[in-house]
């Protein structure tokens, strides 16, 4: 059976869906067309019982239900691992090595300050959270044992992969890139794996924000937790990230700017991964900072 050869490992809110929303269109690569996240490879660090199912329902906890998942796989040359949470906890790239010495890997990293403020705003959207960031900040730790502070540290993740496979085989992409040039973003990363670019729409996907109308927030909350895990089950990633963007837009979300105390807090958290990371990566990230 077809072993996963690609691993988009993380970091949460840095592009990953994006990407794996590209790479769905590619002839060279397969990706399940259900389940973008099975966590096979941190399955021991989530416990069922700690939290709700949503989370829960897509993690496969055994190598038989894992593969199963690429069965139908062809002859594309990579067969994707969309699991952010790879790069959360220590250990993962030796599992994964041990899985397939010969996998590619790709870790999105993007300035963890806004990247917190995504992740905090994904949250107020989905009503999981109702205090300002500043409590957020004090509190970050989710229902299922991620803080989403740590999340944020890219460093010792990054520098186990380069260590475990080798920087040949770990691509650093930067979400300032595919801001500024998305095309020449998705290029390099096929240039990396050596498979023909696919031109692309400059897409945003998964987007968050604090709702607008919290009446029209609600009934899109009713509809979509009302719909049975079976109907969802059997719906195609890309059909849900078409529901979402059509639900989760600028007319229905609005971005908040982080308060001035949030943002010096949260500097004074990152500054010092944030340089360890450009030196691992050989890249100026000090605008990160300032």
């Amino acid at each position: 059976m077809a072993k996963t050869n690609l691993f988009i490992g993380g970091f949460a809110k840095s592009g990953t869906t994006v990407l794996y929303h590209y790479f769905t269109a590619h002839k060279d690569v397969y990706c399940n067309p259900y389940i973008k996240e099975p966590r096979y490879f941190s399955s021991g660090h989530f416990k069922s019982s700690n939290g709700n199912k949503h989370f829960f329902k897509n993690i496969k906890y055994n190598e038989t239900d894992y593969l199963k998942l690429f069965k139908n796989s062809g002859d594309e040359k990579y067969i994707v691992d969309g699991s952010v949470y790879y790069s959360y906890f220590k250990g993962i790239a030796p599992k994964i090595r041990e899985f397939n010495e010969k996998a590619r890997i790709i870790l999105c990293i993007r300035n963890p300050i806004t990247r917190f403020n995504s992740h905090y705003m994904m949250y107020i959207r989905d009503n999981a959270c109702k205090g300002s960031v500043i409590d957020f900040i004090s509190n970050p730790e989710t229902y299922f044992g991620i803080s989403l502070l740590k999340a944020g540290l890219y460093s010792e993740a990054i520098k186990e992969y380069f260590d475990v496979f080798g920087r040949d085989n770990v691509y650093i992409a930067v979400f300032d890139d595919l801001q500024s040039d998305h095309e020449k973003y998705y290029s390099d990363i096929c240039e990396f794996l050596g498979i023909s670019d696919v031109k692309s729409k400059n897409e945003r996907i998964n987007i968050s924000g604090r709702p607008r109308n919290r009446l029209v927030m609600m009934i899109i909350r009713c509809i979509k937790r009302l719909m049975p895990g079976f109907i969802t089950a059997k719906m195609k990633f890309d059909f849900k990230t078409k529901i979402n963007n059509y639900l989760y837009n600028d007319s229905t979300l609005k971005k908040e700017n982080l308060p001035e105390d949030a943002k010096a807090h949260l500097v004074d958290y990152y500054k010092e991964d944030i340089i360890k990371t450009g030196k691992l990566i050989n890249r100026d990230l000090s605008h990160w900072i300032y």
